[in-house]
């Protein structure tokens, strides 16, 4: 065996230091004496020799003791087959070399071969030695989904050959999907083999009866017609489920549903053990891939998830502004029942505009290798059928999330609240992450110039908030506060927050929600107008039926009277006194309003001022008013004396055109003189006795309105 030594750095090495080579854990120490070791220059050392007569695979790790500065170089480690034949794995690549991955497995589905770095449209051949007694399985993947087609560019191609004979070819034009099979490779590959790929458990339920479904796949050589099922939750073992009227050929798969179903009557956590056997009607001849395990939990009142859509794209990606819109019909016909994060990253070429490290953060975390690439609910997925939805729609979780997101000025706020109704486990991560419902300044090259729920931050990092124990029916709150003044943001009323609850051991998302980013709604109080309108009425002024009553004031910014926000008064009991509503901001303040006769400036009470007024503050208001027949002549019905009773304060509004107001007492006499006045008048009455007064109003011309008032 051979060990090259490269020197990567600026001296010369003349030194000695030892050189460690194990396979399969076997360490053998060989003393290097290094002479004139030149800059950028390799050393080839030959090692002692190891027993690899035995077929199969060995693990090498070489390593070396030289005090170096960069040690993470330092170790090589590589899979070496043994064997008495020979597969060759013959690979052009297409544009795309990151998506495409490739293996070759052994019947116990360990790894004996895989790919190293592919370059972009380059043939690389693969030579493995194998066990011609054994039995092998060659498996490309493509985390696009389009094989290796490749998109503008050169369609990629391969061949895999047993001992110098073909025995697979690529599909023609390259797109395989995401993955492609070779079974079957070897002299020693089992007639009757079945294994048991998948269950399809649910992670959580309600209490009921419930199906036990998973997907075979058939690793004999002889076409599988028929094979059993059973299945165990705790010391209860199902009947036999036999399959039979199939014809799988090596490689195929079935969906079974076992016949029975279990009921599950307790909430808890139960483990389901799913054994398929006798392929054929015989034994298998590997039964170690027949069995596989899930666990589940029973809760009262479990819900269903929100699906999360997390989508890679980039508006320098041609394939993407293709899939983008595929997805967008989908998601338009299941508005409400999806939360949406789209991440612009930085590739191909200048990458998107709109790319943030945070973008990046959670590439890493997938492993994304390529775009378009989405992931719904924490698993790779790019099916965009509505029975791919559907799968999601009826997965279940014991998380609801309340949310609540504002805004203002360019400052955001979240509020999301976990209330579970089982135990959430210390370890799982909370995410807030805010997007921009509609972007357009980020288009570049791929034709696409709209972006929808574009990634602008993730809050507080991508890293999120670590939960701790969360117990049954309890909750815990976030609170995450951030100005976006310094994102991407085009518009500030045009946010949404997504919150989702992740697992990272598993990456599965365990609930989201998302919601609209609105400005916070000011709390209001109601005032309600009423006029008593039985002297216009009587006179002839306003004819029921034919007249229309309007209220306008500064509530509305003094709106024309039958336009914009102006009101309209009704009188729905006869009564004469007309009436309306209007939800006005606690503490207003001074409030000033005034009545007209059909729509337009001319048919107020009277012209000009005064407006007629009210203070607004933490209680709603009635104004019980009266429409005053001739108030040109007389305005002093117009003015209000409230409260009354009162107690250290009368407000006097509406008394712009009085000359004098005087407070007298029983035995009339005057207590109280104002000269000073104004619209608004606030008196201090706080040195006066409680009892009864007089106010008496005097107008400009001399008129008087007296009012009997008492302090309590």
């Amino acid at each position: 065996m051979k060990v090259t030594l490269y020197n990567a750095g600026q001296n010369t090495i003349n030194e000695k230091f030892d050189l460690t080579v194990e396979v399969n854990n076997t360490p053998v120490v060989q003393q290097v004496s290094a002479t004139n070791f030149e800059p950028e220059t390799e050393m080839v050392i030959e090692v002692s020799s190891f027993d690899m007569s035995a077929f199969g695979v060995y693990d090498v790790v070489a390593t070396f003791d030289y005090d170096d500065v960069f040690t993470n170089n330092n170790t090589f480690e590589t899979l070496i087959s043994t064997g008495d034949s020979k597969v060759t794995i013959d690979l052009t690549t297409d544009a795309y070399p990151g998506e495409t991955q490739w293996y070759l497995v052994d019947i116990n589905g360990d790894v004996v071969a895989s790919n190293g770095t592919l370059e972009a449209e380059t043939q690389t051949v693969t030579e493995v030695c194998v066990n011609a007694a054994s039995c092998y399985t060659w498996v490309i993947y493509d985390a696009y989904g389009d094989g290796i087609m490749g998109y503008n560019s050169p369609a990629g191609t391969f061949t895999i050959s047993y001992n110098g004979e073909v025995i697979a070819t690529c599909p023609a034009g390259g797109d395989f999907g995401f993955e492609y099979y070779v079974f079957g490779i070897g002299n020693g590959c089992p007639e009757n083999d079945i294994v048991l790929n998948s269950l399809d458990i649910p992670s959580q339920a309600a209490p009921g009866e419930l199906e036990i479904k998973g997907k075979i796949f058939n690793n004999g050589s002889a076409s599988l017609t028929s094979f059993d099922v059973t299945y165990t939750v705790g010391d209860y073992t199902s009947p036999v489920y036999s399959v039979s009227g199939i014809n799988l050929a090596i490689g195929e798969t079935y969906d079974f549903v076992h016949d029975t179903k279990y009921n599950f009557t307790t909430d808890g956590d139960y483990t389901i053990v799913v054994t398929v056997s006798n392929p054929n009607g015989v034994a298998d001849e590997n039964p170690d891939n027949n069995t596989l395990e899930d666990k589940i939990t029973i809760v009262t009142g479990i819900m269903f998830k929100k699906q999360l859509f997390e989508h890679f794209t980039s508006s320098t990606c041609g394939p993407c502004a293709s899939y983008t819109p595929t997805a967008d019909a989908l998601l338009a016909e299941n508005q409400g029942n999806y939360s949406l994060i789209r991440y612009q990253v930085n590739w191909p070429g200048e990458g998107d505009p709109y790319y943030i490290q945070q973008a990046g953060d959670r590439v890493d975390y997938y492993g994304v290798t390529g775009v378009p690439s989405v992931y719904r609910n924490g698993t790779y997925d790019m099916d965009v059928t509505q029975q791919g939805f559907n799968t999601y729609a009826e997965q279940t979780t014991v998380i609801n999330l309340d949310v609540e997101g504002t805004f203002e000025g360019t400052n955001v706020t979240v509020n999301a609240t976990i209330n579970p109704i089982a135990e959430l486990a210390v370890g799982l991560t909370a995410h807030i992450v805010i997007v921009e419902n509609v972007t357009y300044d980020n288009a570049s090259t791929n034709g696409e110039d709209e972006f929808h729920n574009v990634m602008m931050q993730m809050l507080p990092t991508s890293a999120g908030t670590e939960l701790g124990t969360i117990a049954a029916n309890g909750s815990f709150t976030i609170t995450e506060s951030f100005d976006m003044s310094t994102t991407f943001v085009e518009e500030m009323d045009d946010l949404s927050a997504v919150v989702f609850i992740q697992d990272d051991a598993t990456k599965e998302v365990l609930q989201s929600e998302i919601v609209a980013i609105t400005a916070p709604v000011a709390e209001t109080v109601t005032v309600t107008f009423n006029v008593d309108m039985t002297a216009p009425i009587e006179s002839g002024l306003f004819a029921v039926g034919t007249d229309v009553l309007y209220v306008t004031g500064n509530f509305n910014g003094w709106d024309e009277p039958g336009t914009g926000e102006s009101l309209i008064l009704t009188d729905t009991d006869g009564d004469k006194t007309y009436t309306v509503s209007v939800e006005i901001a606690t503490n207003y303040g001074e409030l000033q309003y005034k009545y007209f006769r059909n729509a337009g400036w001319n048919g107020g009470e009277w012209e000009g001022e005064p407006n007629r007024i009210i203070t607004v503050g933490t209680e709603g208001i009635t104004t019980n008013d009266t429409w005053i027949v001739g108030i040109g002549e007389d305005l002093l019905n117009a003015i209000t004396i409230s409260p009354n009773p009162f107690k250290d304060e009368l407000v006097i509004n509406n008394a712009g055109n009085v000359n004098e107001i005087v407070i007298s007492n029983v035995l009339g006499q005057a207590v109280v003189k104002v000269s000073e006045i104004s619209n608004r008048i606030e008196l201090s009455t706080s040195e006066l006795q409680n009892g009864v007064y007089f106010i008496t109003i005097t107008d400009n011309n001399n008129n008087s309105r007296i009012e009997r008032i008492v302090k309590q």
